[in-house]
């Protein structure tokens, strides 16, 4: 929790996604379209309709108890991961046993990704919600087949937690129905109740009504970009270089250890332990739940490997496997021998392999390039290693005495969840948390025009200085003010244009009155830049009636000079 809510509103919003969301919910609360996101597309007004509506819904009511703040937008995926968290708990411990929960919610919270990554736990994002929700489907389906509770009541919430999952982000919920799918094929003739009609029926009616009143008010155009831009459109986004398969959008496959690093690594050992003690114990049930688990990760993967593009997609994978490595944790501290030698192999391939170690010097360099390790001194981490796996050896050997002779059982455990939770500490490590120079920018520049603008005024960026990036953190920091764009020309010459941000070098240039506000230094990547917040001030009545009138009128009708409408699509 510490990682998740401490300054979590330190950084500005990103521009990608949350800007748009945080955008979209401000609107809801200040201007009341709740019902139907709406936001500023440049200098049009108009309903947001890629996406279902639950996320916006939720940081709009954040926002009314918070205030309208970075903090507030990212309140809910931070509390949706720790939910995600304490599930697991509950999760592993049903399917395994205690430790094995702990060590599952443990996993969880310290993936680098959920907690450093974008769309992760720490942004103001639609999946850790439609993770959260999705998970609780799953787990009540999964209790209502593999247990002997047949309570309705698990079908109801099981549904309950669909509608709230397609409500967050729509198509995708197909990930899911992947992940239940063997469940319920498997146990078939226990759906075919009254009670699950009653689910289905009621589910299906709760997800169609927001689609029917969106197409009733919006028309074709909102299939077009709730299904055919952002469906179809993503699956057939072209092809990406880096990709090992040709014609995918995006190189899951190529980037999947960083995704995962570092539980990642540990995934393998974990699978090859439950394989073993299933074939000498004939742990039926036991493998059974391993299998659907490691379904559950292979199905997410396959199906956005094909259809997305982008690496947040794989974050309903993450549950699985840190239901899997909680397994291994708990094995471990029951006494398994075979998976306390797996986690002294695991720690040590963790060591050599992930990205949050330095380089030891002895990886091959495609295998170090894939796994994304860092060049650095090997002499130092080599002897740490052979001292890790030399006392990870001793303790493996010696376990059964040390329990028996230092601890009783209840104490043994309760150790052992201690020694995995200081090893989660090493291991893990939260990185500097922020956004990049570019939306730090934005979010200055438009707290400060925001200030000092009446309602509705447009803000003119200059072309030039934008190049392609988006501007949804400027709209959100500037209460969402019409944003256009602008040649420095036009800048210069109409006088119809009064509040603008630009490049700090055509300051000087400018011979109209104005004054600067703020001036920041942008630098990303080769880019950099000084930005300057400007206000045109004028010293003629004529001027300034002008510019009164120049509020009050669409920003396409600016005496005859076009506008060019900012092209911001997700």
């Amino acid at each position: 929790m510490y990682v998740y809510y401490v300054n979590l509103g330190g950084s500005s919003l990103g521009t990608w996604d949350e800007g748009v969301y945080a955008t979209a919910a401000r609107t809801a609360v200040e201007q009341g379209y709740w019902l139907l996101p709406h936001l500023h597309w440049g200098t049009e007004f108009q309903p947001f309709l890629e996406k279902t509506p639950l996320a916006i819904w939720l940081e709009a009511v954040s926002m009314l108890l918070f205030g309208t703040t970075a903090f507030a937008a990212r309140i809910p995926s931070a509390t949706a991961t720790v939910l995600t968290a304490a599930l697991l708990y509950v999760f592993g411990r049903d399917l395994f046993d205690r430790i094995s929960g702990v060590g599952a919610a443990m996993v969880f919270l310290t993936i680098p990704y959920l907690y450093a990554g974008m769309n992760g736990g720490r942004e103001g994002g639609t999946d850790m919600l439609f993770v959260l929700f999705g998970t609780v489907m799953a787990y009540f389906i999964w209790r209502y087949v593999s247990t002997q509770d047949r309570r309705p009541a698990l079908l109801y919430a099981a549904t309950a937690a669909a509608v709230l999952a397609v409500l967050t982000k729509g198509f995708a919920f197909g990930a899911f129905v992947l992940v239940v799918a063997p469940l319920i094929v498997r146990h078939w003739r226990r759906f075919l109740t009254r009670p699950t009609a009653i689910a289905a029926t009621g589910g299906i009616i709760c997800i169609a009504l927001w689609p029917m009143y969106t197409f009733a008010v919006a028309g074709p155009e909102f299939i077009d970009e709730i299904l055919i831009e952002q469906v179809i459109g993503r699956a057939g986004s072209g092809s990406d270089p880096n990709a090992l398969i040709s014609g995918l959008s995006y190189p899951y496959l190529r980037r999947a250890p960083d995704s995962l690093d570092p539980w990642g690594y540990v995934l393998p050992f974990a699978i090859g332990v439950w394989a073993v003690r299933a074939v000498r114990s004939r742990m039926a049930v036991e493998g059974w739940q391993i299998t659907w688990l490691v379904w559950w990760g292979a199905s997410v993967g396959v199906l956005f490997t094909f259809t997305g593009d982008h690496p947040w997609y794989l974050i309903p994978a993450y549950v699985p496997m840190s239901l899997i490595v909680g397994y291994l944790g708990g094995a471990a501290v029951n006494g398994a021998r075979s998976a306390q030698v797996a986690v002294v192999g695991a720690l040590g391939t963790v060591i050599l392999i992930s990205a949050r170690t330095p380089r030891i010097g002895v990886l091959p360099d495609v295998l170090a390039n894939t796994a994304g390790v860092y060049p650095g001194s090997s002499k130092g981490l080599l002897f740490a290693i052979a001292v890790t796996l030399l006392i990870g050896a001793i303790l493996v050997a010696s376990w059964d005495q040390l329990r028996s002779s230092l601890f009783s059982e209840r104490w043994a455990r309760a150790g052992g969840a201690v020694l995995i939770l200081v090893v989660v500490m090493l291991l893990v490590t939260p990185p500097a948390v922020g956004t990049s120079n570019w939306d730090r920018t934005q979010a200055e520049h438009g707290a400060a025009l925001d200030a000092r603008i009446p309602s509705n005024a447009p803000i003119y960026v200059q072309s030039e200085l934008r190049s392609g990036r988006p501007l949804f953190a400027l709209d959100f920091y500037s209460s969402a003010h019409p944003l256009a764009l602008a040649g420095a020309d036009e800048l210069r010459n109409n006088e119809t244009i009064r509040y603008a941000l630009v490049n700090s070098q055509m300051v000087d240039t400018l011979e109209r009155p104005h004054k600067v506000v703020l001036t920041t230094h942008y630098h990303e990547g080769t880019n950099a830049a000084n930005v300057s917040a400007v206000i045109f001030t004028s010293s003629s009545t004529r001027h300034a009636q002008s510019v009164r009138a120049s509020t009050r009128k669409s920003v396409s009708d600016n005496n005859g000079f076009e506008n060019q409408l900012l092209d911001s699509t997700l």
